[in-house]
């Protein structure tokens, strides 16, 4: 992926309206946060979920996760997108990974309608006032290998919303699992744009005594970064299920974090998002492989003996989705493609979609 410089923007970004694709846990919470932070500050939640919508709608809590954690008149709820995006300044992807190109294609036609609006109200000059698009989504497209952005890059172009000044691109990472970012707890995160305006605003939108948030122009690094630890978080997992304490599991992290961090470098991200005090990468992978992660959990199903297959109807029931199991198998691929040794990736690959006995991967990782 080409690096680019940050841009300092003769543009106007204002957020004077926010839509969350997503109203599963993280939406929910990021809400919750954005509502904390800018209790005037008009939020709209879509999901085709209509059970998510009501509870939210109607009693301005979620019906499924978060119990106790109630949002303002200000947040709302729909399942029709045309509503949720129109007039927004901001688009949150709050998506699984592998619906992020179908929700770009949706919201594609509609940020054309409202572009167009726009200047007929206004007499603006085009993108006197443009749509940011933050994706929040740790993974890899699964078929095609590619970061998410870069998904909603193509679908952008393809409709001649070229992201830049119509619609910059950013992405939000860090150690934020859902639960504790709706209360609202300590955290930091990086947020990735290479339009400098653009992140300065987001980060003064997110930013709170309570939420620390650092900005860097290393898109591509970010994205890598929330992905890898994702399939470090399912491996650590194992170790839980089997019963292994602290020690164990923390021989594999650092190793597979070591062998993680120079397959992103190899990829083309910054050495600087893999240093201490990195939240996507650092602080993430802690949060993940020792705390309530649904990778982690993951893992640990597995290793309590339970099959990929049972362990992903858990997950499932729980309304849970686990984006580390499709993008360990885009990673593998790709390794394989740029022809790069990755053991440890390999080995979890195994237990995933191989039938690995987890017994048989511990050896194996100690034995890398």
């Amino acid at each position: 992926m080409p690096e680019s410089p940050y841009i300092e923007s003769p543009y106007r970004y204002t957020i004077s309206r926010v839509a969350i694709l997503g109203a599963g846990a993280f939406g929910f919470a990021l809400a919750s946060l954005l509502s904390e932070n800018h209790p005037k500050l008009p939020i709209v939640l879509y999901d085709p979920v209509k059970e998510f919508v009501d509870g939210i709608r109607d009693h301005h809590c979620h019906p499924v996760f978060h119990k106790g954690v109630v949002v303002p008149s200000s947040v709302t709820a729909t399942t029709m997108l045309p509503d949720a995006v129109r007039d927004a300044d901001l688009v949150i992807f709050a998506v699984p990974g592998q619906f992020v190109r179908g929700a770009a294609k949706s919201l594609v036609p509609l940020l054309q309608q409202n572009t167009a609006q726009q200047r007929i109200q206004q007499s603006a000059p085009p993108c006197a006032q443009c749509v940011i698009i933050l994706n929040v989504a740790k993974a890899l497209e699964p078929d095609t290998h590619k970061p998410l952005l870069e998904v909603i890059s193509e679908e952008l172009r393809a409709g001649s919303l070229l992201p830049g000044p119509v619609c910059p691109l950013a992405v939000l990472s860090g150690g934020m699992i859902a639960d504790e970012v709706s209360k609202h707890w300590p955290i930091g995160a990086d947020i990735a744009c290479t339009n400098l305006d653009v992140a300065r605003q987001l980060q003064l939108l997110f930013s709170s005594p309570t939420f620390k948030v650092n900005i860097t122009r290393d898109v591509l690094g970010v994205q890598l970064a929330g992905a890898l630890k994702n399939v470090v978080a399912i491996g650590a997992g194992l170790f839980d299920g089997l019963g292994y304490d602290d020690s164990s599991k923390a021989a594999f992290v650092s190793e597979a974090a070591r062998e993680m961090k120079h397959f992103a470098l190899q990829l083309g991200a910054h050495a600087e998002t893999f240093e201490l005090g990195g939240q996507a990468w650092l602080g993430d992978l802690l949060t993940t492989c020792f705390g309530k992660s649904r990778n982690r959990y993951l893992g640990e199903l597995l290793g309590k003996g339970k099959s990929v297959e049972e362990a992903l109807h858990i997950l499932e029931q729980e309304k849970k989705r686990a984006e580390g199991y499709l993008t360990t198998k885009a990673f593998y691929e790709l390794a394989k493609e740029y022809g790069l040794h990755m053991p440890i990736l390999a080995v979890l690959y195994g237990v995933l979609f191989s039938k690995k006995p987890v017994q048989r991967a511990i050896v194996e990782f100690i034995a890398v």
